[in-house]
């Protein structure tokens, strides 16, 4: 069985409109598919829904949930997640179609021609489409860590799908279903003891189905419940982020006012030295002045000839001033011609002179109106800035006390939801003590919860009907083949684990040489030798060593979709997975951040012989402008509010910053 990844679509959520395409020649997609996609560009939301879309699980999500997916910009009443796949080379495409009136999900199923509205994999593929295996599938980021943990992922489970183990209890069951066939017509001697008999048997056994379906609903509402409480998580880290972003800002704005408040000083004080010069104040002024200065230039003043000037002043018809020259001025200039004009006297006339030019020489901005003009401004810049800094603060007040308080609030509750049902499950799993036992056998048990004590009724209880009813021996020859099955589902586990141990620690050794982490057994989560846990990086290399050792064992071909798959790793263990990994899985898809790049993808593009696709996406909006800039006029898909990029030049020059805020190449 292969399958295989194709492309998927989403409108109207909480990621940005994309459709990404896996098969860029419209018949098979490569080896390998880097997506490189910022931090908040909505990678859980599609996580989130490629998940459900395997697994059919959506349709049990309640109202929260599925609100907790609608676009962020308001408005849509509807949005659509389709996920692409091929299945034995055969086209299969599931459709989740989210309605935000109601806030449910109704599936649609496409297969082959086939078109189905509700979830109905190929019956094949079906036993494959359990949270816990497309978990190992479709990585998200507490998986490596969760390897360790037998509460949130079943190692073991994970092994049995891939080498088909699960048909010897599928046979098991056959022969189980063979046996009630036989018995439910046999007449008794004694009619009355085998109809009580049967009841008894009908009785417990439908109180073990009642028990395994209150089972199986607790599981996964667990496991709802983990990825609700991972969402929520996130969302709390955002907001609590956001907080301080918005108080960093807030002091960006107190340092720019007062830098504002200083400008206005500076201005206002310009502005008043202006005012004291007459010149600058009144245009008639300034008039006044330069003609009196042309006037001097033009009677060649002032000069060292001084006396020589009024004597030949004194013969002008017209004075200096435009008055006439009459006999009785005349005599004055010629008696006071020594007087006038001293050596300090020319000194200052020289100085207005020079004074007026400069006055008629300046530039317009630097005049009385300009300075008012900067006044003005000034002004305007730093009560913008005022606003600025009010509307801050008011979003700050409203980040700390509404929405936070509430998804806290949310948590609260569903941890204690969580650890509620835990204790459930624990008593329907729970071992019974050899006490418990021995009256099982009996059948003297009281009411219980116990999956395990009604299996054990069940088992007395089936015994005294094959006794009545003559049947013994065919239930004797029952359970045999069914111990042998289980022993050799048991036996098949034992060894297959010993390889897939072997072949684990020898990939650790490459992974992580000198660290000395080696795997000492696999039951619903890795066992470590000698050791409890391990770090980020230990945890996530362990996890890509089991998986890429089953995809290179089993049986069947899937698909690898890993979300930052080596952010917690060095460049060097970073390389020896690219390298790993194309050679054990037949598809390999990585949303992958720019800070991942170096070592990785080179050793990733020389393993699939450059079988490899590049793509580059992020949110269509004015924080990206710089990125939106430069795209490329070929290989860009533009939405409603996404674009999506084709190409290794734009992939390797793409820089996301930190904040998201600046992003550029």
């Amino acid at each position: 069985m292969k399958l295989e990844f194709r492309g998927w679509k989403s409108r109207g959520l909480r990621s940005p409109d994309m459709e990404i395409d896996l098969c860029p020649d419209g018949r098979t997609a490569p080896r390998v598919t880097l997506i490189q996609m910022p931090n908040g560009t909505g990678k859980t939301t599609t996580k989130t829904c490629m998940q459900a879309a395997l697994t059919g699980e959506a349709m049990q999500w309640s109202e929260e949930q599925v609100a907790a997916l609608a676009s962020s910009t308001g408005g849509l009443q509807s949005g659509e997640f389709e996920l692409r796949l091929g299945f034995d080379d055969r086209p299969l495409t599931f459709t989740m179609n989210f309605d935000f009136l109601t806030n449910t999900v109704s599936y649609g199923t496409t297969f082959n021609r086939g078109r189905n509205d509700k979830y109905a994999p190929p019956p094949a593929l079906r036993r494959f489409l359990n949270p816990h295996f497309t978990r190992l599938l479709v990585f998200d980021g507490e998986l490596p860590g969760a390897l360790l943990d037998s509460t949130k992922t079943d190692a073991q489970e994970a092994m049995d799908a891939f080498f088909q183990l699960y048909l010897l209890d599928d046979l098991s069951a056959a022969v189980g279903d063979m046996w009630h066939e036989a018995t439910k017509n046999v007449t008794a001697k004694q009619q009355k003891g085998e109809a009580r008999r049967r009841n008894e048997v009908v009785q417990i056994s439908n109180k073990l189905e009642g028990l395994q379906r209150v089972e199986q609903k607790i599981h996964k509402r667990l496991v709802v419940l983990d990825a609700s409480l991972a969402s929520i998580r996130e969302e709390i880290g955002a907001r609590l982020d956001l907080t301080e972003q918005l108080r960093g800002d807030k002091e960006e704005l107190v340092g720019e006012l007062g830098q504002a408040d200083l400008r206005l000083e500076r201005a206002q004080q310009s502005l008043l030295a202006g005012i004291r010069e007459p010149a600058l104040l009144n245009s008639t002024f300034l008039l006044e002045l330069v003609e009196l200065r042309d006037n001097l230039e033009r009677l060649k003043l002032p000069e060292t000839t001084s006396r020589q000037f009024f004597e030949e002043l004194a013969e002008e018809d017209v004075c200096i001033c435009d008055r006439e020259m009459t006999p009785a001025a005349r005599s004055a200039v010629e008696a006071r011609a020594e007087t006038f004009l001293a050596h300090d006297v020319v000194g200052k006339l020289n100085v207005l002179k020079h004074a007026v030019k400069v006055i008629v020489e300046r530039e317009v901005d630097s005049t009385l109106e300009g300075r008012a003009q900067e006044v003005r401004e000034t002004i305007h810049a730093r009560d913008g800035l005022k606003s600025a800094q009010e509307a801050l603060i008011a979003t700050l007040a409203a980040q700390g006390d509404v929405r936070l308080g509430e998804l806290q609030a949310e948590q609260i509750k569903q941890k204690k939801e969580q650890m509620g049902l835990a204790v459930t499950r624990d008593e329907l799993v729970r071992k019974p003590t050899t006490e418990e036992r021995e009256r099982a056998r009996k059948g003297q048990l009281g009411d219980h919860d116990c999956i395990a004590l009604c299996e054990l009724s069940l088992k007395r209880a089936k015994h005294n009907l094959a006794e009545i009813s003559d049947t013994l021996r065919l239930k004797h020859q029952t359970e045999t083949l069914q111990a042998i099955l289980a022993r050799a589902k048991e036996l098949a586990r034992e060894r297959l684990t010993e390889h897939v141990i072997e072949e684990m620690n020898t990939n650790l050794d490459v992974l992580l040489a000198g660290h000395n982490i080696r795997v000492a057994g696999v039951g619903s989560s890795l066992l470590l030798d000698q050791q409890a846990g391990a770090s980020l990086g230990q945890t996530l290399a362990l996890g890509y060593s089991f998986l890429t050792t089953l995809f290179g064992r089993g049986q069947h071909e899937f698909p690898f979709i890993v979300d930052a798959p080596v952010t917690a790793l060095d460049t060097r263990v970073s390389r020896e997975v690219g390298r790993l990994i194309p050679k054990v899985c037949h598809q390999f898809v990585a949303f992958i951040l720019d800070r991942e790049r170096p070592g990785f993808v080179d050793s990733l593009a020389h393993s699939s012989n450059n079988d490899i696709q590049y793509l580059t996406a992020f949110e269509d909006s004015p924080r990206n402008k710089e990125l939106i800039d430069l795209l490329p006029e070929a290989g860009v898909v533009r939405t409603r509010n996404g674009i999506v990029v084709a190409g290794l030049d734009y992939f390797n020059k793409v820089d996301f910053h930190e904040d998201n805020s600046s992003n550029s190449i």
